[in-house]
Order: C-alpha cells, then structure tokens, then sequence
C-alpha cells in the first residue's frame, strides 16, 4: 500500500480565509496526503496586522461607512450569487490537531527572503514531500528545495498575463474577459515556475468582490487535485512526475 504524501503547511495564523479552510479540510478528508507539519509565521502576521494590511481579518483598516457602503451593494446588487464569501475568517486550529507545531525564528524582512539554519532543520526533520505555502512572507533559498515535490503558492492572476498588482483588480477595471489563477511550484527564477493547476473565469464588470469570491472558490480544488495527482502516479508505479507536466515559460 502506497504511504500518504506529507504535507508541510505554512500559515501566517489559524485564522484563515473560508476557501482556504476549506481547501485544507478537503485535503484532510480525501487522504492522499496527511499533514505533517505547520509551520507558524507569527512575524509576518505581527508586521501585517502593524501595517493595517492584514488581509485575513476582512475589514481590517477599512472604516464603519465603507463597511456599510460595501455591504449595501452586496446586498442590493450581488444577493444570491453565493451562500458564503471565500474572505470570510475561519478558525483552522482544528485542522491541525495532534499535528507538530514549528514557530519560524527568521524575522520578516523586506530585503531578505531566506530562512535561517534552525527553521530549515526544523522543517527538513518531518521529511515534507510537499510544502505548501499560505503565508504572505516572500520565500526563497533552500526552503524551496527541502520538500521532494517542492514548495507550492497560489498566484491569483493568469501569469501569462498579469504579473503583480491587487487581485482581480485591473482584469476588472479594464473589462478583461477573463479572470486567470494558478498553484504553481515555487522556483528562484520566478520567470519560469512550473504550473500545476490553472483556471479562467468569465469576468463581472460591475463586481470585484464577485470576481474573487468565485476565482478564490475555484481555486480550492487545486491542491486536492495536484495532490490526488501525484498519489495516483505513485499507485501506477511512477514518481509523479505528471503533475509538473504544465511549465510557464
């Protein structure tokens, strides 16, 4: 019987987004992969809440009359387009029950990406055979390389045509036809990372918020797919090597 894949989570916090939640119970539910390691970022977390840019925490910075403002045009314009939006916080500590615990000791810093020795002996001891990165700290250096299958990120836009900038926002306020979001591995060269999933939406010109909220829905299978993909390889006796079949050149 072929062993479940390890899986390494990395989290700024518990409080998660609910298609995040989401994503990682239905990975937990599946079993093709078992996790095996969480790794707590608690200085991105400390410099995002200290920024006003926390994103898990839904109103964060913004004031009582744009909340209301924003709501209102939920309610009068998007009604019925879904039951629970994909920002909503969700408490994931469940999740992670009886599972080991590392809290990064390498700070958050602007100009420096690396994690320090102790981090990355900490994280190579549970053997990941995949690292999944959710946090908002930029990673580079040998932590891309501890998990055999390496280390994924969501990139929410279509990398084929937008590299940066807030998400869904230009394909929305230029009226592109489409919106784009990818789970990708990351790589020191970020012109060319490989692509595991990759999905398009029709846009809605008039809603931002209804763009992401249906591409960050969508954008919960990915995971579970690339990892039932991997598993089913291995059962076939290869190394799974398929899933890595789609390249961004």
């Amino acid at each position: 019987m072929t062993r479940k894949l390890r899986l390494g989570v990395i989290l700024d916090t518990y409080d998660q987004p609910a298609w995040i939640e989401f994503m990682l119970r239905r990975v937990q539910k599946e079993g093709a992969a078992e996790f095996v390691l969480v790794v707590l970022d608690e200085s991105a977390s400390r410099g995002l809440t200290n920024s006003g840019k926390h994103r898990r925490s839904g109103a964060g910075w913004k004031g009582p009359l744009y909340r209301l403002l924003t709501g209102a045009r939920i309610l009068l314009m998007e009604r019925g387009t879904w039951k629970r939006h994909a920002l909503d916080p969700v408490d994931a500590t469940e999740l992670f029950a009886g599972i080991s615990e590392h809290k990064l000791q390498t700070e958050c810093q602007l100009d420096s990406h690396s994690l320090a020795d102790p981090d990355l002996t900490a994280i190579d001891r549970s053997k990941p055979d995949v690292l999944l990165h959710l946090g908002t700290r930029r990673l580079s250096g040998a932590v891309l390389d501890l998990a055999r299958f390496g280390c994924w990120q969501y990139h929410l836009a279509d990398s084929e045509v937008n590299k940066g900038g807030p998400p869904g926002y230009w394909e929305t306020m230029e009226s592109w036809p489409a919106i784009g979001s990818e789970l990708r591995v990351l790589a020191g060269r970020l012109d060319r990372v490989p692509v595991l999933c990759r999905s398009w939406s029709c846009t809605n010109f008039r809603s931002l918020n209804g763009n992401n909220n249906s591409r960050l829905w969508t954008a919960s299978s990915f995971v579970p797919r690339a990892l039932r993909r991997i598993a089913k390889d291995r059962r076939n006796g290869k190394n799974g090597s398929s899933v890595f079949e789609s390249t961004h050149p």
